[in-house]
Formats: C-alpha cells, structure tokens, sequence
C-alpha cells in the first residue's frame, strides 16, 4: 500500500462488504470522500480478495474469500492459526498475529467466507483497525 489514506479506502470497502458491523465503529473516523472511494473500490474488486493463513508449523494455506456471503459450511478444515495476511485486491492490506487457537475455516463453495472468518478473530481485526484508524 502507497499510504494511509490509500490502506484506510481499502480497509473500509474489504470490511464493509464482508462484515460491516467491524468498521461502523470507526465510521465517525473516516473522512465521507474516503468513504465514497471505498464504495467504488468494493465495486471494482468485489471478487479479488484472498487471504494466506499461516499455522503453528508456518505452513501457509492460500484461499480465496467471498466477501458477500453470510452463510457458510464447515468441511472439517480445523487450523491451529497464528498468523492471517488478507491481500485486496492484489496487493497486502492487513496482516494480523492470532492468539494461537483452532479456527474451522467455513466455506461458500469453493471459496471461504470472509464474513465468519472475520467474525471468529474479531478482537484481533479490532486491533489492527484501531492501529490505522
């Protein structure tokens, strides 16, 4: 990312889409214009979005996310995770340490869903999102 002002867009539209109950406490801190970009950039890059999740042996697995799904399945796929890096649209916007602990990673078809990815590490979203805004 080029800059603050660029990573907060990006952040917005990415959490907004996925799971806005995230970002809407830190609405007030976002200028209205960065707001409106972000609303445009979601538009644009709405089926984009990956993320790389590391475990406890620093094995990294690679799986795209659906942004706009609030439902999910679980296939099983139980992670010892310490580490989350989401790339949106191609390029790195956030990478957050896990408090290392089991996370079944829920599925919409072939894709994850960022929705409840998120929601099952929020404090640590919350963190991160306190940092940039």
């Amino acid at each position: 990312m080029q800059n603050t002002t660029e990573k907060i867009r990006y952040l917005y539209a990415l959490f907004n889409q996925s799971n806005p109950e995230l970002i809407n406490p830190y609405q007030a801190h976002i200028d209205s214009q960065h707001i409106v970009a972000a609303k445009l950039i979601a538009a644009t890059y709405a089926f984009s979005t990956t993320t790389i999740i590391t475990n406890i042996d620093n094995k990294e697995y690679i799986f795209p996310l659906n942004l706009t799904s609030r439902t999910h399945q679980s296939k099983g796929d139980w992670i010892w995770v310490t580490q989350i890096e989401i790339f949106y649209p191609e390029q790195s916007l956030i990478t957050m340490t896990i408090n290392t602990r089991v996370v079944d990673i829920p599925y919409t078809g072939s894709k994850v869903c960022a929705h409840w990815l998120f929601r099952n590490i929020r404090p640590e979203i919350n963190e991160a999102l306190s940092h940039y805004l």
